[in-house]
């Protein structure tokens, strides 16, 4: 996995047109061998013009949200969330951003091992959660390698956006991007295919292929 991932990012890393390289990291365990890729693309501070220029997208993204009709309350609310944290940012950026400890490289690598860690663990919560119920032992494992396979995808080309936006717009943007599109979508995706995999009919319900 950790080999594909990088893989995956030195040849988007070109596509896209953004400096670095692509490294790769053996961390040895107890039990068995890791392999994560480094990217070694930088991110800039924020200046003045950005802080001020994402301050004012902010205050209108929190109008828009004022604005939006009841039937969007949801999406009024999410945007309102968004808003928080990017604000947060915001003023930190503005007045201490020499005192940000995070760089590129180090989030991407954190983000990609959390998210190897999340897939190495969905056998066992398909285990607990979703093998109990009486779907058929191929259905489950299918549903397991769905979700696994779907996942070694995702990521890296979500995290590949990541660098993009920090790249081009500054790190000013990692807060918002960690908290709200990290781990969180990846999170989403395992609940859409498991509530799918529930939605199946049981041995009693079908005719019957596993």
């Amino acid at each position: 996995m950790g080999r594909l991932w990088a893989g995956i990012f030195q040849v988007w890393l070109q596509w896209l047109g953004l400096p670095g390289a692509v490294t790769i990291a053996q961390f040895h365990g107890t039990y068995f061998e890791t392999v994560l890729p480094l990217v070694s693309t930088e991110a800039p501070l924020p200046d003045a013009a950005t802080v001020m220029g994402v301050a004012v997208a902010m205050l209108g993204t929190f109008y828009i949200s004022l604005r939006l009709p009841a039937w969007l309350v949801p999406l009024s609310y999410f945007l309102r969330v968004v808003c928080f944290i990017q604000a947060t940012a915001v003023f930190f950026f503005a007045f201490f951003p020499h005192y940000f400890p995070h760089t590129l490289p180090t989030y991407v690598s954190m983000m990609l091992g959390s998210t190897m860690a999340f897939i190495s663990a969905i056998p066992a919560i398909m285990g607990f959660t979703f093998y109990i119920f009486d779907l058929g032992l191929a259905r489950k494992v299918l549903l397991t390698a769905l979700i696994m396979s779907h996942l070694v995808v995702f990521a890296p080309l979500q995290y590949l956006i990541h660098v993009y936006v920090m790249v081009k717009g500054s790190l000013i943007f990692m807060p918002l991007l960690y908290t709200i599109f990290g781990l969180l979508p990846q999170v989403c995706c395992f609940i859409a295919f498991y509530s799918w995999g529930l939605s199946w009919p049981g041995h009693d319900e079908r005719p019957g292929w596993a």
